[in-house]
């Protein structure tokens, strides 16, 4: 028998690399908000460490994509809540679309379940931080990651999602990230 998932808000919290979205959604598992994890860093985790054997996105995005699919169903089958509350997501399938272009309609096989089965209600997405910096996962130049940011709206768009735009705010990082934190859950 199928799973019955969450009937509460599905959020999803996106937008291009390094615009605050795990800080936010850390803020928002502390205040006991279910957030499920971003899939994709969790399997860049798992490469490094051994554990898989897909390419690292950098290397070779389109396979990477194809194990990072069926990695995302497994994540939102067993993190999915099931008594009705409010469930949030750091990133979401559709983000593959925004990646990869593939809003085009030449989605990989089992996008279109995905995305079905665990459409959102509203994707918020943060304004860029005004200081960008790459790490072991994000790699994109400044440049990229505001391309990215563009593609990812226009995807949750296309998709006919609800998007919010969070603003940044010009306050020490832990107050900035309190107040988006808010920001969201005052709009859920």
């Amino acid at each position: 028998m199928e799973k019955p998932y969450s009937s509460g808000t599905r959020a999803v919290i996106t937008g291009g690399p390094g615009v605050g979205k795990t800080s936010i959604c850390d803020e928002l598992r502390r205040k006991g908000y279910t957030v499920i994890p971003e899939a994709a860093r969790q399997l860049v985790d798992k490469i490094e460490r051994g554990e898989s054997q897909a390419p690292p996105p950098w290397e070779d995005p389109q396979v990477f994509n194809s194990h990072l699919l069926p990695f995302m169903q497994e994540l939102y089958h067993d993190e999915h809540p099931t008594d009705g509350s409010d469930v949030i997501m750091d990133r979401h399938v559709i983000d593959i679309a925004a990646y990869t272009g593939f809003y085009d309609g030449s989605t990989p096989q089992g996008f279109e379940e995905l995305r079905r089965r665990f459409h959102p209600d509203v994707a918020f997405i943060p304004e860029p931080l005004p200081d960008y910096n790459t790490d072991t996962v994000r790699k994109e130049s400044e440049e990229k990651a505001k391309a990215l940011h563009a593609s990812i709206q226009s995807a949750y768009e296309f998709y006919g999602v609800n998007t919010v735009t969070v603003p940044y705010y010009d306050a020490p990082k832990e107050d900035s990230i309190k107040r988006r934190s808010l920001f969201i859950e005052r709009r859920m």
